[in-house]
C-alpha cells in the first residue's frame, strides 16, 4: 500500500507500519521546472526524453483503472 503526498512524499505501508520512501518528495514546483527542463535539452540534442508521450498516457491509464477499481470493489487489469 502506497499513500502519495505531493508536499511531503511517498510512504509505504509494510508489517503495519508506515515508512517514508527516499527521496520521493519535491521542493514545491522544482520536479515540473526539472521536468521542462530536461525537454528542452531533448529536443536541443535530439534524443527522447526522460519522460514521453507514451509515459504519460500509461500514468493515465493507471489513474483510469484505479477509479474503475475502486468504483467496482475489484481488481481491474491497466490499460
Amino acid at each position: 500500500m502506497l499513500t502519495v503526498d505531493f508536499c511531503k512524499g511517498v510512504t509505504r505501508g509494510r508489517d503495519l507500519k508506515w515508512q517514508p520512501v527516499e527521496n520521493s518528495s519535491e521542493v514545491a514546483g522544482r520536479g515540473l521546472v526539472r521536468q521542462w527542463q530536461a525537454f528542452v535539452q531533448a529536443i536541443h540534442d535530439g534524443t527522447k526524453p526522460p519522460v514521453t508521450a507514451e509515459d504519460g498516457l500509461h500514468v493515465v491509464a493507471c489513474i483510469e483503472a484505479a477509479f474503475r477499481a475502486s468504483r467496482e470493489r475489484r481488481e481491474v487489469a491497466v490499460g
